[in-house]
């Protein structure tokens, strides 16, 4: 699309207009338009009810992040999930699950043609430093 905004915001539409916290992550096509994948990030992050983050600087991608999901009642039974109290405070909130999102790049080779357009021939993928970042992450429990 040429109109990148409005594709976003149609996007989150269903869950902002219900007052649901979301996120997002970037896959292999999401730079295909006329916003970088900052500017994209930027945009998300002023929707309504987000959670999308830039994640760190200093690894490969846009989009690196962590999110801990809680339980919504603070009194739910901890017990129930078998799980130890969060922070020996067994009143507080429930970790129940952490997503990782890591951003797999757009395209890793390719070639420009006379007219200036750019052909992909390979996916990027996930970068060492990414899976480092996960590893070092996921071990902080």
């Amino acid at each position: 699309t040429w109109d990148g905004p409005s594709v976003l915001a149609k996007f989150a539409k269903a869950v902002t207009q219900r007052g649901i916290p979301w996120a997002a992550v970037f896959g292999n096509h999401d730079s295909e338009d006329e916003m970088s994948r900052e500017s994209q990030i930027k945009y998300l992050q002023g929707l309504p009810y987000s959670l999308v983050e830039r994640g760190p600087k200093d690894i490969h991608g846009v989009g690196n992040y962590i999110l801990k999901v809680k339980s919504a009642d603070p009194y739910v039974s901890i017990r129930e999930y078998h799980m130890p109290c969060v922070d020996n405070n067994c009143s507080s909130m429930t970790h129940i699950l952490t997503l990782y999102f890591l951003d797999s790049g757009s395209y890793y080779q390719g070639f420009w043609d006379f007219f200036g357009m750019f052909h992909p021939t390979e996916y990027d993928f996930l970068h060492q430093d990414q899976i480092d970042w996960f590893l070092q992450e996921s071990c902080r429990c």
